[in-house]
């Protein structure tokens, strides 16, 4: 076994490498720790080379990562305040339709209007106002037409605002609901009218 001390220079730079020689396989081989050592300053070269590529744009690439900073800030405030928004418009709307109030889901559904809630606050105001308006349709005429116009307008407003198919199926079919009611009572009044001029 023998060991060489080798001197490398490289312009004003210059370190030692420890060799040692293994007879037996007539194999050369770098003592692990300059080895370590080398592969070390290789690197700080090459950082060093980078380093130096980029420092003319520095500015630009600061400025850009602290627009991805502040974005990514913004994205993550604008997301917690829509779920937070979310979460307190289906507490609303249960808690609405629980009371069975028309005046107080209206309100749900305009204070929260662009959420799946809202959409469900005008369902839901919708088939209240159709249960009056049918209840009045034989006793107060007037008064159960502006009902039924109401609740229709209300029912239009939950489908339009909406993507959700179950949504738009019960709306639909309470639409036809009151237009079926309405034209059913019409006819009616119409025959009993008829009658009366023929008698």
């Amino acid at each position: 076994m023998e060991t060489w001390l080798l001197t490398l220079t490289h312009g004003y730079f210059y370190t030692s490498v420890l060799l040692i020689h293994d007879s037996t396989c007539d194999r050369w081989y770098m003592s692990s720790e300059r080895r370590h050592q080398l592969e070390h300053n290789e690197l700080a070269v090459w950082l060093g080379k980078v380093n130096k590529s980029i420092e003319p744009h520095s500015k630009p690439i600061a400025a850009v990562v602290a627009a991805a900073v502040v974005a990514g800030i913004a994205w993550t405030f604008l997301t917690t305040e829509q779920l937070a928004k979310r979460s307190d418009a289906t507490l609303q709307l249960i808690q609405a339709a629980a009371g069975g109030d028309s005046e107080v889901l209206a309100k749900v559904g305009d204070t929260y209007s662009d959420t799946e809630a809202g959409s469900w606050a005008r369902l839901y105001q919708g088939q209240q106002l159709m249960i009056q308006g049918m209840t009045a349709l034989y006793r107060n005429r007037e008064e159960a037409e502006i009902l039924l116009s109401d609740a229709k307008q209300a029912l239009q407003s939950a489908v339009n605002s909406s993507s959700n198919n179950l949504l738009a199926s019960r709306g639909h079919y309470a639409i036809a609901q009151i237009e079926e009611a309405l034209d059913r009572k019409s006819t009616r009044l119409n025959s009993s009218h008829a009658n009366i001029s023929y008698a």
